[in-house]
């Protein structure tokens, strides 16, 4: 079903992972496995998807949201 739902903004949600995967970077280790944890998880989506989502209907541009 979360499927049918980011399809329509497939392109900005992978844009919004490269960029959460980004802003995670860290040097410090523990700081890492948490990252690599939260982006695994893939429990953190909907909301952009929502965003993403309402933009494109009311015409607005994805990059502004991401």
């Amino acid at each position: 079903m979360m499927d049918q739902i980011i399809r329509p903004v497939q392109t900005g949600m992978d844009r919004f992972e490269r960029r959460l995967e980004s802003a995670l970077d860290s040097e410090v280790e523990i700081v890492q496995r948490m990252a690599r944890h939260l982006v695994a998880a893939r429990g953190k989506r909907i909301r952009p998807a929502l965003a993403l989502l309402t933009a494109q209907a009311l015409g607005g541009k994805s990059d502004r949201i991401i």
